[in-house]
């Protein structure tokens, strides 16, 4: 008995917190020390015991701050890893940007190489072409208002024919009526051509509202005149001398859309020229000479062909070629393809007819593509009547590679 007798409500807390006699465990419990006495004996043992505590204590401690150091270096440890995965993350991800940026940049210089390339094959297309003298030569003038208020401008060369003579066109749009001249300049087979030149060059300002109507067409001539103009150009790179008109075309109908024409010459401050036709007097004469030998072994309709050999033809599904004809004098040259045992859809059921052109000795001063129509007839050979016709025709849905030269 404590001599305390508390009412009955406060009796659990009495034992637990206040009374003398209630056995509790030392203070230093957690550090060890395993003794328990009445509460009223407590105090003597703390002081008592204060050897054996401090040992208790301080192992207490040192357990405490090992598992502290253990839990700081886990966490550094889970902290490092966090890091270094970080780094990799943003390594693999500046890798990847990297990448990107490179396949990016590579894809950039493919595009600008391929549209350089496009750019290079365009226009060595059209060197080549009026380098080969094929007509008609393509020459656009760039940056017209530039030229207006200072110089005139020059062409790219062009040649009158393969082999021929070297021009180039001059344009002078800095007064009223636009100037357009033909200049004959130093080329690489000047020594294998007869001078002066004696000639006509026909030069078109194209409409670029319209594919093929509305052009300004003129013939520039040239003439004994000025011999400075059409002797072989030895000292410099262009001729002295000029041919060409001062007044080849009025300068207030140059700009501005006719919606009524539908004409337009000036287009994104660019002018288009075409040398369509370039005419040569001295090797006109040599071409009619030619033309006079060719014409005596030429073909020319009503062509009779001959194909023999029929029946083996047809076992070999074989095509026969005819012998070449021309359309008529100076004309396109053609060939006649026959498949005897039929083509396609057709084979073995009908005879396939087919006509091709054929490059000939006069394509340089024909109209293409060719339009036209082939009448060809499989001929009765029992008599002159009830033969089989049919009518080929070339038309306007005909392809270059069909109807092209």
């Amino acid at each position: 008995d404590c001599g305390v007798y508390p009412e009955r409500q406060n009796l659990e807390h009495h034992v637990a917190k206040d009374c003398s006699l209630t056995v509790v465990s030392c203070d230093f419990h957690y550090a060890g020390c395993e003794v328990q006495l009445p509460r009223k004996d407590m105090p003597a043992h703390l002081v008592e015991g204060l050897v054996v505590h401090l040992p208790l204590i301080a192992a207490y401690n040192k357990r405490k701050l090992a598992e502290r150091d253990q839990l700081i270096a886990k966490f550094q440890k889970e902290l490092e890893q966090s890091r270094r995965k970080v780094e990799k993350m943003e390594k693999e991800k500046r890798q990847e940007i990297a990448s990107l940026k490179a396949q990016y940049e590579e894809h950039s210089r493919s595009i600008a190489k391929l549209i350089a390339k496009q750019e290079k094959d365009r226009s060595s297309l059209e060197t080549l072409q009026s380098y080969a003298g094929i007509f008609p030569v393509q020459l656009t003038m760039t940056d017209v208002h530039k030229h207006t208020n200072d110089d005139t401008w020059f062409s790219k060369p062009f040649y009158t024919h393969p082999h021929g003579y070297k021009m180039c066109l001059k344009v002078a749009v800095n007064s009223t009526p636009v100037s357009v001249y033909i200049y004959l300049m130093r080329g690489e087979f000047d020594d294998h051509l007869r001078w002066p030149f004696q000639g006509q060059v026909t030069v078109q300002l194209i409409n670029q509202a319209a594919k093929d109507e509305g052009h300004y067409t003129s013939t520039i001539s040239f003439s004994n005149i000025r011999q400075s103009g059409i002797s072989r150009v030895v000292d410099s790179e262009r001729a002295v001398d000029w041919f060409g008109q001062a007044k080849f075309f009025p300068l207030r109908e140059l700009s501005g859309y006719s919606a009524e024409e539908n004409c337009q010459y000036l287009k994104d401050d660019c002018l288009r020229f075409e040398i369509s036709r370039v005419t040569d007097v001295d090797r006109m004469v040599q071409l009619e000479r030619q033309c006079l030998v060719i014409e005596s072994r030429v073909f020319i309709p009503p062509i009779e062909f001959t194909m023999s050999d029929i029946d083996q033809q047809t076992n070999e599904n074989a095509m026969w070629y005819s012998p070449s004809f021309y359309t008529h004098q100076r004309g396109y040259r053609m060939s006649l393809h026959v498949f005897p045992n039929g083509i396609a859809a057709a084979k073995g059921t009908h005879v396939s007819v087919y006509v091709c052109l054929v490059r000939g000795e006069f394509d340089e001063y024909l109209k293409w593509p060719f339009r036209g129509d082939i009448t060809i007839q499989l001929l009765n050979q029992l008599e002159d009547k009830n033969h089989h016709e049919i009518k080929i025709r070339f038309t306007d849905t005909a392809t270059d590679d069909i109807a092209g030269r």
